[in-house]
This record gives C-alpha cells, sequence and structure tokens, in this order.
C-alpha cells in the first residue's frame, strides 16, 4: 500500500512538473517577441539620434505598436478570445509597416510610393476592429487571408527591391505559416496550436532584427568611411591624412613619405575639361592606392596632389615613388613628378612636408615625369 501511494506521489509530481515546463515554454514565444520588438525600436531609436531622420522615428513607433500588440498576446496567452485576434491584427499590422520601414531602409531614395502597403494597414487596421465586435471564428479567416496575401505581394515587390536576401525570403515563409496556424488555432480552440504560431512570428521577427542590425552596420561603416575618405577618389582626405600621419611619426611607424604631382595638371584641365579632369584623377589615385598598399596609406592633398604614408620599415620610399611613377605613366596619357622623402627618428611632420615639396619641385624642374629623393633628417635640438 506504501508503495503504490509513493508511486502515485511520483506520478503526480512528475505531471505538476510536466505542466509547469509546458506553462513556462508557452510564456516563452510572446516574451521573446517583446524582447525582440524592444530591441527593434532601441536600434531605431539610435539610428534617428544619429541622424535625425524622420524614418527611424516613425520606424521606433511602429516597432512600440509593436511591443504593446505583443504585451496584449502575454496577458491573454492561455485563452483564445476577441482580443487575442485583436492583437493578431495590431501585429499583422506591425508587419505590414515593417515592410515600409525596411524599404525605406535599404532604398533611402526610393520615390515610389508604396500603395498596396498602406492599403495593407488599412485592412489589417480594420481587421483588427473588426475582431472586437464580429465572430471570432470570421475575424481570424479574414486576417489570416490578408496575411497570406500580403505576404505574396512582399515577396514579388519587397523582396524584389531589397534583393532576394535568405533572412528576407526565411522571414516571409515564416510569417505566412505563422498566418495560418493562428487561424487553425482559432479554427480548432488550441492553445497549443496558437503557442507554436506565436513562435514562429517570433522567428520571423528575429530574422527581421537580424537585417536591421546589418542594414545599422552598413549605415555606421558608411558615415565612417565618408568622414576619412574623399568621396571622388577613395582616397583619405587631407585631414585624416594628416592625422594618420602624425600618429604615425609619433609611433615610429612611419617609415617614408611620397609626395605626387601630376605634370600641368592646371593646363590639362582646361584644355580638356573638368569631367576629364576627375576621371584622371579617379585613374592616378586608383594606381597610387593599388601601388601602396598595404606597405602604406594614400591620400588626396590640396590641389589635385596625392601622398604615400609608408608603414613598413621593409618598405623603400626610393622604390615604391618608382614604381609609381611607372604606374602612372602605364595607365594613362598623363606624367607625374615625384618627391620622397625617408622619416627618420626624430622628424617632425613640418620638416618632411616642407622637404618633401622641395623634392617634388626639385623633380619638376628637372622635367616632367622625374623622380627626386631627400632624406628627412632629425630636427636640431
Amino acid at each position: 500500500m506504501a508503495t503504490i501511494r509513493l508511486l502515485a506521489r511520483t506520478a503526480t509530481r512528475s505531471i505538476e512538473r510536466n505542466v509547469d515546463m509546458t506553462a513556462q515554454w508557452s510564456v516563452f514565444p510572446y516574451s521573446s517577441i517583446i524582447v525582440v520588438y524592444a530591441v527593434m525600436c532601441a536600434i531605431a531609436g539610435l539610428l534617428f539620434v544619429k541622424w535625425r531622420n524622420k524614418h527611424y522615428w516613425h520606424m521606433s513607433l511602429n516597432l512600440s505598436l509593436g511591443a504593446v500588440a505583443a504585451i496584449i498576446s502575454f496577458i491573454i496567452l492561455d485563452r483564445i478570445t476577441e482580443w487575442s485576434l485583436f492583437s493578431e491584427g495590431l501585429l499583422m499590422l506591425v508587419f505590414a509597416l515593417q515592410q515600409i520601414g525596411l524599404i525605406r531602409l535599404f532604398q533611402p531614395r526610393l520615390d515610389k510610393k508604396l500603395y498596396v502597403h498602406m492599403a495593407a494597414l488599412v485592412l489589417f487596421g480594420m481587421g483588427a476592429s473588426m475582431s472586437l465586435s464580429a465572430p471570432t471564428l470570421v475575424s481570424s479567416y479574414i486576417l489570416m487571408l490578408l496575411a497570406l496575401l500580403f505576404g505574396a505581394y512582399s515577396l514579388f515587390f519587397t523582396a524584389k527591391l531589397l534583393g532576394m536576401r535568405l533572412n528576407y525570403l526565411v522571414t516571409l515563409g515564416l510569417f505566412a505559416c505563422h498566418a495560418v496556424l493562428f487561424w487553425l488555432s482559432v479554427l480548432l480552440n488550441q492553445t497549443g496550436v496558437k503557442h507554436f504560431s506565436m513562435l514562429l512570428l517570433f522567428l520571423a521577427q528575429f530574422f527581421v532584427l537580424l537585417m536591421m542590425i546589418e542594414r545599422m552596420i552598413q549605415l555606421m561603416q558608411a558615415a565612417t568611411y565618408s568622414s576619412s575618405r574623399d568621396d571622388h577618389t577613395g582616397l583619405y582626405n587631407r585631414r585624416f591624412f594628416m592625422q594618420l600621419m602624425q600618429g604615425g611619426i609619433r609611433s615610429g611607424t612611419a617609415s617614408g613619405y611620397i609626395l605626387i604631382r601630376l605634370d600641368h595638371l592646371d593646363e590639362y584641365k582646361s584644355k580638356q575639361g573638368k569631367e576629364a579632369y576627375e576621371q584622371l584623377l579617379q585613374i592616378v589615385a586608383s594606381v597610387v592606392r593599388s601601388a601602396s598598399e598595404p606597405q602604406g596609406n594614400a591620400g588626396l592633398l590640396d590641389g589635385g596632389d596625392m601622398a604615400v604614408l609608408l608603414t613598413d620599415r621593409s618598405a623603400r620610399p626610393a622604390v615604391m615613388a618608382e614604381q609609381i611613377r611607372s604606374r602612372i605613366e602605364g595607365a594613362t596619357n598623363a606624367t607625374a613628378s615625384i618627391g620622397y622623402v625617408t622619416v627618420h627618428p626624430g622628424s617632425s611632420v613640418e620638416q618632411i612636408l616642407k622637404q618633401a615639396e622641395q623634392t617634388v619641385q626639385l623633380a619638376a624642374a628637372a622635367g616632367s615625369n622625374k623622380v627626386f629623393g631627400h632624406d628627412a633628417l632629425p630636427e636640431a635640438q
């Protein structure tokens, strides 16, 4: 008899543990959706603070609405009522807004009006409102049908604009599966199916989060690039190049400085025109950059001059300068006068710049397409 009671207690505890575990897992998709929406809202907020673009502000409001809808779903997770459908309608409305947000995020210059997306917002909003008064099954059927139609449209329109990204295609697939399973949960009155459908929605939002993070990294990289690079040539701009030079001399990593000045550049610009002039600078910049990397950094100075700061101690400025000269001659119909300076410990930026200017003037005076060098000596103490 005692053995039977012990077995009964053990079975009861096992059942209670299973029930507790089931309850815990049913909470997981809802809480995860809330967390994902909060993280995406934070990312959109950071983008707004960084660039003050109203589009990012709208994204923040949209994702905040998603978090509210997820909280409503969480509160009534163990029931299927008209409020469940109301929150589902809001979540689908947020998904439609997300499509607009992703398009504006990845295609900020797109002028095309997103009329179908706007219509989807109206329809999802109406579906959410109807769920509070219309029969539950009818409302769930309408929302499921709208979700599938909008998912199919997004596949052929939004995916075309954003490119066939695996993340986005998976998102649409998960969203469609979520819509079907949510409708089935209402049809069968099964909260377990509903919980699983919300898990699929969480995964769909997780992949949207990955896309937002990817785009944020791209924007940050672009901002860093534009702050240090010349937009036209791709070389470091003068301000950043001088910072690199000062840091290289201070740390002792700078081994040489090369100044490149195209011969008769002003005359070339007046005869050939601005477009040909800019194209020439692009070609020469590409030559200088490919010749100097990875042994040094190339920058664009005033008046079309270019410079290379050698940071490889084994690199010889004279050899590098001659390589650049011959490559420019081979790639264009222009020639360059080039001066180089060897950087020694104790050299100063001002001294190196002065001596480089002297050497390039001597190279130009000796005739076009010449290289002249000077060793920068330490400053007198």
